[in-house]
């Protein structure tokens, strides 16, 4: 199965005239805030179903593009994309750290891992509204350290 999808990401059009085709259809139509929050859905969403790093790695090449057209700090965007992977990472149901830590401690259920993953789950979703909306957050380390 994975063959057939790589296969298929292969010889499909390059990532790059994807995000300049998203670009165009998205430019016009909708605020800064609007596609922020779409492409941080579709990362907690993907977060849930699949690995972090295949999940960034299909993603990033097609929004890329569009976010930086719309003026975002791609080290803010790259903050934020791995906070909501992460989110989604351990965001019930289908969470994939939920079943790592069921495999660990056979003996506690799933409804009590999902209920202690609730805060967390909670505390993170606020911080990424904060970067988003604070975005100096994210970029004061950066900052300091390139001395802008």
């Amino acid at each position: 199965m994975s063959y057939n999808w790589n296969w298929r990401i292969f010889w499909s059009p390059s990532p790059e005239g994807a995000g300049t085709y998203w670009d165009m259809l998205l430019q016009g139509l909708l605020t800064t805030l609007e596609v922020s929050a779409l492409a941080w859905i579709v990362a907690l969403v993907l977060g849930c179903l699949m690995d972090a790093m295949a999940m960034i790695i299909l993603t990033v090449p097609i929004v890329f593009p569009a976010v930086m057209a719309l003026g975002f700090d791609p080290v803010w965007f790259g903050v934020i994309i791995v906070m909501t992977v992460e989110l989604g990472l351990i965001h019930p149901p289908v969470g994939l750290n939920i079943f790592v830590i069921n495999r660990i401690a056979p003996d506690i259920g799933l409804g009590p891992i999902i209920w202690g993953t609730l805060p967390f789950v909670a505390l993170m979703a606020v911080a990424v509204v904060i970067l988003s909306f604070v975005p100096g957050i994210a970029m004061w380390l950066p900052d300091l350290v390139y001395a802008k």
